[in-house]
């Protein structure tokens, strides 16, 4: 291996959540940068020990952030197209069924 230079990788696994039989979501620290990562698992024929494939995804702590963000809006669209309501509008209508008390609005509504 002469003239190639040998990278190593410095992580830390803070934590780990299996997710599924072969995946894992983990968050860890590369490079003194923390990383969500959502990454597909196989069995070493060999070994018989669990490896990362190359099928996955890491995300900065910004696009983590972004991501959170946007899970009521992912949960929306995943419970309309599972047919499904939504949490937010679980409660939405349970308000909305509830007697109006403000003699305002009962007023505004006839």
């Amino acid at each position: 291996m002469e003239g190639r230079k040998v990278l190593q990788r410095i992580e830390l696994v803070l934590t780990e959540f299996q997710l599924g039989k072969y995946k894992k979501v983990s968050v860890r620290s590369f490079k003194g940068k923390p990383l969500v990562d959502i990454r597909e698992y196989y069995k070493d024929k060999e070994t018989e020990e669990m490896k990362p494939g190359k099928k996955g995804i890491s995300l900065s702590l910004d696009l983590w952030k972004e991501l959170v963000e946007k899970l009521p809006e992912i949960q929306a669209a995943v419970a309309e197209f599972a047919g499904e309501d939504a949490p937010e509008a679980k409660q939405a209508k349970t308000n909305d069924e509830k007697p109006s008390t403000n003699k305002e609005e009962a007023s505004e509504e006839e």
